[in-house]
């Protein structure tokens, strides 16, 4: 049966790969499943770039030696300092922080501290890559969905590990 009609007939449910049938549906995923593994060696690294760009951390630059002191302050009014950029974005980490902190107050794992940082990395980055759209409450019940998912398959995917183990 294919991956599509076992999605369409409901059957990923309790499918061990349901995250990866998301990830290809979502067009994440293309081509072989042989290719998969190396396409999301890529995207990891790509978010993980994507990151350091956007997550501008302003006092781990000033603590860099070739630092111009006069641009890297927090006083500073400089367009190209750290601080600038960190500032502007206080606001858009404090909207999504407060979403998360109403998501599913409930459930223990999206009350997770962990989990809430991976939430907000995600939309975060997302938002600044798409200023136009930029985020929107609701946003963060989507990314939650996917994270779970994809949390639980790794999960699974570590105990059948430590089984074979065994």
């Amino acid at each position: 049966m294919t991956l599509f009609r076992r999605a369409m007939d409901g059957s990923l449910r309790d499918c061990p790969v349901r995250g990866v049938a998301w990830r290809y549906f979502l067009g994440a995923l293309s081509g072989a499943p042989a290719d998969w593994v190396g396409q999301l060696q890529a995207q990891r690294k790509e978010f993980d770039v994507l990151c350091d760009e956007h997550c501008v951390d302003p006092t781990r630059l000033a603590d860099a030696p070739e630092a111009d002191l006069s641009v890297v302050n927090p006083l500073s009014c400089d367009e190209a300092s750290p601080y600038q950029v960190y500032f502007a974005s206080s606001a858009l980490r404090e909207e999504i922080e407060q979403d998360l902190r109403r998501l599913h107050p409930g459930v223990a794992f999206f009350v997770r501290p962990d989990v809430q940082r991976i939430m907000l990395r995600i939309l975060f980055v997302w938002a600044r890559m798409h200023p136009a759209v930029g985020y929107r409450q609701g946003m963060h019940e989507l990314v939650a969905l996917l994270v779970s998912v994809h949390w639980d398959e790794a999960a699974e995917a570590a105990e059948a590990e430590a089984a074979e183990a065994a």
